[in-house]
């Protein structure tokens, strides 16, 4: 007998004439208010729908009984207990009474309910988790079930949570989390089913009702889930989230394929429009197979050398003379055809190939250095190289590799990454770009003015050249975009830096270019990306070619 179970005896009829200390404590009666009661209203169904228990049948029959019951506090609490309870006979076989061990098992119960609650449950949120949400569902959407009504499922996704992990710690991102998820279910319809799927993932199930569409229930609820500005310790974190939607039974006729075209939708709003709700269609299923087929022959095509390093020039402004090139990757695939380098380098980064990538594309400019700068003596070659490419140092041991080798071997060599890199906060970059500077590799900025770099992390790393996004120069002829490029250009000044202006069309841009201070751009104004035959046969200076209207 442990410390938690008490004893109870009772004459043949059923009354009190013996208890413990440990029933007191267990029931909060004083020992004089249960002597002589009976005990049987002390006794309940563990379950409250059950029928009265039988205990004396039981105990005629067999001589004992053993179960759950709970017994009543004197302050109306249910007190879940185990109980076994014996005959009492005297010497001659009389029975005389009964004795009942019982034992508390509140604290047992507690913890049973707590796992069962986790079981279905995210721990954080205190949200349905998807085991939850599935089983919730199958009685509307299954094989059984009625007339099941039209709906929409969302898959919800919090936009960079791992930049805002990164930068403010784990403890930060849950509070985030915690936020996102009360502030979905004040937003989302009245009825609606809401569960935790992951880390950055919801999903919420949304009755659509006869006048409801995807318009009106993106007007009426939708609309105000980016509307979020969580304070932290860390201080006001602003917070906005994508979505992908799909309807039963318009997209499917069955939960596991909404889920399916629900995820195909937020994939398309993490690519295209991140922070919206995009709806889901046919075609992005017809995109995402070519995505998974462009995954699926990407390591081969490396392995295979069947990608092309092609060189984009860069000229001087004011004369068109060639000063340098950018090497871009290009792909035909006998099945896909042309395969446009920013549907194969993102699925790079997302396979982790990235490393891979860069090393193919410096192998073939390594090759093709020596023509190029025998043909364009003083010209710099840039390549792109994503973040993802530094988390282990492979590509920089091939390139040291290189120098050690012959000190003039990187020489006019530039490496470019584009501002929101250098934010991304990818663990070595900084260390890795100032090794590349030590053997005479600096870094060039793509795409300046789209990302949110601080001045800080610029003047911290080995920066060359600033090149401004192709944006800016497109929309230079409405005034704001002008001004824009006018401070990048005198911020690159100030910092010491060669600015080249990107995408390049029209003879006005390049003349406001020139106006502004910017000498320095590539575009289809003077060439695009070509093959290595065709950069050797360049002449010293370009003419600019305005492009057709077509």
């Amino acid at each position: 007998m442990t410390a938690a179970e008490a004893i109870l005896v009772t004459d043949e009829v059923g009354k009190i004439v013996e208890i413990t200390p440990a029933l007191t404590r267990m029931t909060g009666y004083p020992r004089r208010e249960l002597l002589g009661q009976l005990a049987g209203t002390l006794y309940r169904a563990l379950d409250a729908n059950e029928q009265p228990l039988d205990i004396t049948q039981t105990l005629n029959a067999e001589g004992v009984w053993q179960g759950e019951t709970f017994f009543l506090h004197k302050n109306g609490k249910q007190i879940p207990t185990t109980t076994a309870i014996s005959r009492i006979v005297d010497e001659s076989g009389k029975k005389i009474g009964r004795v009942a061990v019982i034992s508390d098992v509140s604290q047992r119960k507690e913890a049973q309910q707590k796992l069962r609650f986790l079981a279905y449950h995210d721990a954080l949120t205190e949200l349905p988790n998807l085991r939850m949400l599935t089983s919730l569902v199958d009685s509307r959407f299954g094989e059984s079930a009625l007339n099941p009504q039209p709906a929409a499922l969302l898959f919800i996704d919090l936009d960079r949570l791992k930049t805002l992990n990164d930068s403010y710690g784990h403890e930060i991102g849950d509070v985030v989390i915690k936020a996102v998820a009360k502030h979905l279910a004040l937003h989302l319809p009245p009825g609606h089913l809401l569960c935790r799927r992951s880390g950055d993932e919801f999903i919420a199930l949304i009755d659509m009702t006869e006048d409801m569409s995807p318009a009106s229930l993106q007007r009426d609820y939708l609309a105000d889930l980016n509307n979020l500005v969580v304070t932290t310790d860390a201080g006001l974190v602003a917070v906005s989230v994508s979505a992908g939607a799909a309807r039963y039974d318009l997209d499917a006729d069955n939960f596991n394929d909404l889920m399916i075209c629900a995820d195909i939708a937020l994939n398309e709003a993490k690519q295209t429009r991140r922070g919206s709700i995009v709806w889901y269609d046919s075609q992005m299923s017809q995109k995402l197979y070519r995505q998974k087929m462009i995954q699926s022959k990407l390591a081969k095509a490396l392995e295979a050398k069947v990608l092309q390093v092609h060189y984009q020039p860069e000229v001087d402004l004011r004369d068109g003379k060639v000063i340098g090139f950018e090497a871009l990757l290009r792909w035909t695939d006998a099945e896909l055809g042309v395969i446009n380098p920013s549907e194969f380098i993102r699925i790079s980064e997302e396979s982790h190939l990235a490393e891979t990538v860069a090393i193919y594309v410096f192998n073939q400019i390594a090759k093709d250095k020596p023509f190029i700068r025998q043909r364009f003596p003083k010209a710099v070659i840039a390549f792109n190289v994503a973040p993802q490419a530094f988390r282990d140092y492979h590509l920089v041991n091939v390139m040291t590799a290189q120098h050690d080798e012959n000190d003039d071997s990187l020489s006019g060599l530039e490496v470019e990454i584009t501002e929101s890199d250098i934010a991304s906060g990818e663990k070595n970059l900084l260390t890795q770009l100032q090794m590349l500077a030590n053997i005479g590799v600096p870094v060039v900025i793509d795409d300046f003015g789209v990302g949110y770099s601080s001045l800080s992390r610029l003047s911290s790393f080995p920066i060359s050249r600033l090149k401004i996004d192709s944006t800016f120069v497109a929309g230079m002829q409405g005034g704001q975009q002008a001004r824009i490029v006018e401070v990048i250009v005198n911020l690159a000044n100030v910092l010491n830096l060669q600015v080249t202006a990107e995408g390049v069309e029209n003879d006005e841009q390049r003349l406001a270019l020139i106006q502004l201070g910017c000498i320095r751009a590539q575009g289809w104004l003077y060439a695009k990306a070509m093959p290595l035959p065709d950069v050797l046969a360049l002449p010293d200076v370009l003419q600019a070619v305005a492009l057709s209207q077509e």
